[in-house]
């Protein structure tokens, strides 16, 4: 069989022009089907699948959140009562004192000889009214014996009642000048910390009888703390009701162990205090709408100081069921805070009130307890998307016993910045650091 061979006007074999016609159409339509299949296989990895929980319910007390400060359980200016030159300080700047403890001892010798002197005006009075007490007689018998006249016995009454009156004058002033005697001796009035001191040894307090009430240091009570804060007038009966209950003569074992008070400093390391109410004011103030309310907590480590602010939580001991989330998975933009949901394979936005923060939880409103929340992909998932789920496991949420003691009001203390324990420094003055005036004080 003879094969025909023709060239075409580019000088190629006719028959080897088709062959290539063929495998080009043949690789161009298998190179489309595998972009085709890539680009489906790409299609199916960027389809995310979503992972749902449903918001945990629990029983959780009502609480109100408030914006508080720290203040002294007692303060008091040390202050000189009398005059002299200061000869001992017998505390260090900053030192924890006791009760009664020696903190400035005064030179005695201008009170003790003021002292000295009262005494002897006293003993010259004294000598006085003797005087006149005789003189009345002596002049009672003169009268009688017609030797002198009334008007002589009248003047001697009159002596002797004046002498009376320099002896009390002079009673009191001996009584003054001790009393300045023992002020020569400042004592601290309670347990407390003192303040930076204002004199030192040598240095002339109290100059003049007008300003001998020179203000020397101050000194703090730390443990226990009064906590202020402000009462808005909607929730006045609510906390009134509660702790008029706490009074009762028997209010009930659950109302007290959840009617409590928790402070929490701002910070990057806060602490965080319990304790109780205490007091409420008599008025509430009609310009802002809140009543003055103060708690008392403990401060044994004097690691909260007054003045210090932060946030209170004040347990109101009424149970109620309320729905938590991952803090991590509520977003925010300029409508408000937000979860995502998923029904039937749809996306929806459902906004959200944040009520209160437990750690890593934080207790809303505005969900349903049966709703699939989402909990990845956020960022990238849009309202109305079609997508597959998956359900997640998530923690139980907070325990009820450990509610009280993780609360914090919205974010304003990350969960993992929990409150350490830290230890007041040692500043107790040892003996030899002392005068040995200050240790026999």
């Amino acid at each position: 069989m003879t094969l025909f061979r023709c060239r075409n006007r580019y000088g190629l074999n006719q028959s080897l022009s088709s062959t290539l016609t063929i495998l080009f159409s043949t690789s161009l339509t298998a190179l489309t089907l595998f972009g085709c299949s890539q680009q489906e296989n790409v299609h199916r990895k960027q389809t995310p699948t979503l992972e749902i929980m449903k918001p945990v319910s629990m029983k959780m007390p009502d609480q109100l959140f408030f914006s508080a400060y720290a203040d002294a359980f007692e303060s008091v200016d040390i202050v000189a009562r009398t005059r002299g030159f200061i000869s001992d300080v017998c505390f260090r700047d900053g030192q924890y004192v006791k009760k009664g403890q020696l903190l400035y001892r005064i030179e005695q010798i201008i009170s003790q000889a003021e002292a000295e002197q009262a005494q002897a005006e006293v003993e010259i009075a004294q000598a006085e009214v003797a005087e006149t007490r005789i003189e009345i007689k002596r002049y009672k018998r003169l009268v009688k014996a017609k030797a002198a006249s009334q008007d002589q016995l009248d003047q001697a009454t009159l002596n002797f009642h004046t002498a009376i009156g320099d002896l009390d004058n002079a009673k009191a002033r001996l009584k003054r000048y001790r009393q300045d005697l023992v002020y020569t001796d400042i004592l601290a009035p309670f347990n407390g910390r003192m303040s930076k001191t204002a004199y030192y040894p040598g240095q002339l307090v109290g100059e003049s009888n007008t300003d001998a009430d020179t203000q020397l240091s101050s000194i703090k009570q730390l443990n226990p703390l009064y906590v202020y804060f402000k009462v808005p007038s909607t929730h006045l009966q609510t906390v009134l009701r509660t702790q008029n209950t706490e009074k009762s003569p028997s209010p009930s074992k659950e109302l007290i162990e959840t009617s409590r008070v928790q402070f929490t400093t701002i910070g990057k390391h806060p602490v965080e205090q319990h304790g109780t109410l205490d007091f409420i004011d008599i008025a509430v103030n009609p310009s802002s709408g809140t009543i003055s309310a103060r708690a008392t907590i403990a401060n044994p480590n004097h690691l909260i100081y007054p003045g210090q602010s932060g946030h209170l939580i004040l347990t109101l001991g009424h149970a109620r069921d309320v729905l938590m989330l991952p803090s991590a998975i509520i977003k925010l933009d300029q409508l408000g805070s937000y979860v995502y949901t998923l029904n039937n394979g749809s996306v929806k936005r459902i906004n959200v009130e944040r009520q209160a923060t437990y750690g890593p939880w934080t207790q809303v409103t505005g969900i349903q307890s049966d709703q699939n929340i989402v909990t990845n992909y956020l960022d990238s998932i849009k309202p109305g998307q079609q997508l597959n789920s998956k359900t997640t496991q998530v923690s139980p949420g907070p325990e009820p016993n450990t509610l009280f003691d993780d609360a914090e009001v919205m974010v304003t203390v990350p969960a993992h910045e929990k409150p350490r324990v830290l230890q007041a420094p040692d500043t107790t003055i040892k003996p030899d650091n002392l005068s040995n005036a200050c240790q026999q004080g």
